[in-house]
């Protein structure tokens, strides 16, 4: 059976808590919810993209030897 374009478009989104946000999609599903940590990760904003590097420069400090 054929893909429908129904499948692929995005009705409306709902915020999951402070956890992240689900599409609801035209054909009626509303399968995944993208964490804000996912959506970051391929946001292709210059903000995303700066704290990406420097989240990879400079690793987490570990508060629990300090």
């Amino acid at each position: 059976t054929p893909t429908r374009l129904e499948s692929f478009e995005i009705a409306s989104v709902e915020r999951i808590g402070n956890y992240g946000l689900q599409p609801n999609w035209k054909d009626g599903h509303s399968f995944g919810i993208w964490t804000w940590e996912a959506l970051r990760r391929i946001c292709p904003c210059g903000k995303c993209e700066a704290r990406r590097t420097a989240e990879t420069a400079s690793p987490p400090i570990n508060e629990h030897i300090l």
